[in-house]
C-alpha cells in the first residue's frame, strides 16, 4: 500500500485512523489489523482484555475523532503491563 501510493507509515496510519477514510486499501489494512488483534488474543488465551475507545484531540486549529482499541496483558502473576 505504501509503495502503491507513495505514502509514508505515518501519511498511512492518519488514514487508517480517520474513520471517515473509505479507501479500499485502508479498509483491507483494517480487516488485517483485526485479524491480528484475533491472532494475539488467541495466543494470550485470557489474558488479555481489550476495550474500543473513542478519542477526541485538539491539534492547533483542527479537532481529531476517532476510535483505538485500549489492551491490558496480564503477565506471570496477575499483574498488568501498562
Amino acid at each position: 500500500m505504501m509503495v502503491k501510493k507513495n505514502e509514508g507509515m505515518t501519511k498511512v496510519y492518519n488514514r487508517f485512523h480517520d474513520w471517515g477514510q473509505r479507501d479500499g486499501d485502508v479498509e483491507r489494512l483494517r480487516v488485517l489489523q483485526g485479524q491480528l488483534d484475533q491472532v494475539v488474543l488467541q495466543a494470550y488465551g485470557g489474558g488479555i482484555w481489550i476495550r474500543p475507545v473513542t478519542f477526541t484531540r485538539s491539534m492547533g486549529n483542527r479537532t481529531l475523532t476517532g476510535r483505538r482499541v485500549e489492551a491490558r496483558l496480564s503477565v506471570g502473576n496477575g499483574g498488568a503491563m501498562r
